[in-house]
């Protein structure tokens, strides 16, 4: 006779929907020390525009590198909201089996 455990489920697919939880837990947060980076690279490309910017009497050649930063600025942070977008698609793709699997436990 098998034992079951509290949800009524196989020990070994228990064991095995912990493992891959913990496999996951693992991936997503990789993924959240990378988004972290980015916004540090972000915030840091910030800080450099503001300080590229003079007080006055800037000249075309200075115009000229404040619209490049600005414009790696933009990458930085447009880049950064996809990686957040990515991650949560990622975290939902991955946890719809494992609750799918939980409901149907639940139903038995």
């Amino acid at each position: 006779m098998k034992k079951l455990t509290a949800t009524g489920g196989d020990p070994m697919i228990d064991k095995q929907a912990a493992d891959f939880l913990s496999h996951m837990a693992k991936a997503h947060e990789e993924l959240a020390n990378i988004l972290l980076a980015a916004k540090d690279i972000a915030l840091h490309t910030a800080h450099e525009l503001v300080s590229v910017v003079p007080v006055q009497g800037m000249t075309f050649r200075g115009k000229d590198a404040v619209l490049e930063q600005a414009m790696n600025l933009t990458s930085n942070v447009a880049a950064y909201l996809n990686s957040i977008g990515d991650l949560q698609e990622a975290l939902a793709d991955n946890l719809e089996p494992v609750l799918e699997n939980l409901r149907e436990q639940e139903e038995e």
